[in-house]
């Protein structure tokens, strides 16, 4: 199988970028004046309350959803295609979700009702994150390793494409299940050699397994992170999604929503400090630095102008690359997965056609 081109540079630092903000992001909207009337609607979370996911907490904090006419109830996610499920019987008008989960859930006819409104993430965060103590440190020493993983994940699909263009047997390796949140002390007990996660949670297998930091240490007891994006760079990360059910009668609400989510998006990858705290502040349960940590090493994978930004060709180079690894059979057009007309654009950029065929081969 010919090796799927990368579309950023593999070198690229996981540091703080400063991007452009969304139209209306730069400053809070406490001092606007509130619509009269605020739609209520519930969103899910990609999992759970980590700092990856806290930028929606801090679009209720700032004042982004109230702006935008929403009251927002933000519900804790689950892995797998629970966020799915649960948008599709209405328990959530909006949830995140990665994007090889909806991409799949779409292409194999499990859920043709479900829609893509913006990307969190504009390239996969999935990675095998270890430690320095297993002195794995390239895809080859994973083979024959005990390898940490949330049973039915699509990161588990994914590791097989990633394992067959690195140059690895993908099945001389033996999975160790468990909930997401048990990965990080599994792999600090030593009970599993490495795990498959977002690479965010880095910061989180270090605080696990006493790295004297958070990010950015070296020794024995400090994440060592082998990211997908490596060899398979062009799926998405992230992204938010609704049913083509709810849009068709809610269009302006899901636009909305949108522009507000992506505005607590852009303004957290700016002030990690501060969106880690209105995270604690909301949920006391979350460490705010563990929370700020993740943010940073997600702000390379965000940065773009604007944020949550998705174009017809990036999301045909996604669908392909997936296609290629077998996730899906080909035939998925980038307009039937995408609502193009509510992903953030530039100001200028017109809409995509929904009548012309651009189906992936």
């Amino acid at each position: 199988m010919q090796r799927l081109r990368r579309w950023l540079h593999p070198a690229m630092p996981v540091a703080v970028l400063t991007v452009v903000a969304v139209a209306g992001c730069a400053s809070t909207h406490r001092d606007a004046a509130a619509p009269s009337r605020l739609d209520k609607v519930t969103y899910m979370t990609t999992f759970g309350t980590n700092g990856r996911d806290g930028y929606a907490w801090v679009a209720r904090d700032k004042g982004f959803f109230r702006a935008n006419g929403l009251d927002v109830d933000i519900q804790p996610g689950a892995a797998g295609a629970a966020n799915i499920q649960k948008v599709a019987a209405g328990r959530a008008q909006f949830a995140t979700v990665d994007f090889g989960t909806a991409a799949a859930q779409v292409a194999t006819g499990k859920d043709t009702d479900l829609k893509v409104l913006a990307a969190v993430q504009q390239r996969t965060v999935a990675s095998i994150i270890t430690l320095g103590r297993t002195h794995i440190t390239r895809p080859a020493d994973l083979v024959g390793k005990r390898i940490g993983t949330v049973q039915g994940s699509i990161l588990n699909d994914m590791f097989t494409g990633y394992a067959h263009l690195a140059g690895i047997d993908a099945s001389q390796k033996n999975w160790v299940y468990g909930q997401p949140q048990q990965l990080p002390g599994l792999l600090a007990a030593g009970k599993v050699d490495a795990v498959v996660q977002y690479l965010m949670g880095a910061s989180g297998v270090n605080k696990a397994a006493g790295c004297p930091t958070l990010s950015g240490g070296t020794g024995a007891n400090c994440a060592v992170v082998l990211p997908f994006d490596r060899y398979l760079g062009d799926p998405y990360g992230a992204v938010l999604v609704a049913s083509n059910t709810y849009l068709a009668q809610h269009h302006d609400i899901a636009r909305r929503f949108t522009t507000a989510l992506m505005q607590g998006l852009d303004y957290s990858i700016q002030h990690p400090d501060e969106a880690g705290q209105i995270l604690h502040k909301a949920v006391p349960a979350a460490d705010p630095a563990t929370a700020t940590a993740e943010i940073t090493a997600m702000a390379p994978y965000v940065a773009t102008h604007p944020v949550g930004t998705m174009t017809e060709t990036r999301v045909e180079q996604a669908i392909t690359s997936l296609q290629a690894i077998g996730l899906y059979p080909s035939g998925l057009n980038p307009t039937v997965l995408v609502d193009f007309s509510t992903v953030p654009s530039s100001p200028g950029e017109a809409p995509a056609d929904p009548n012309v065929d651009r189906t992936s081969r």
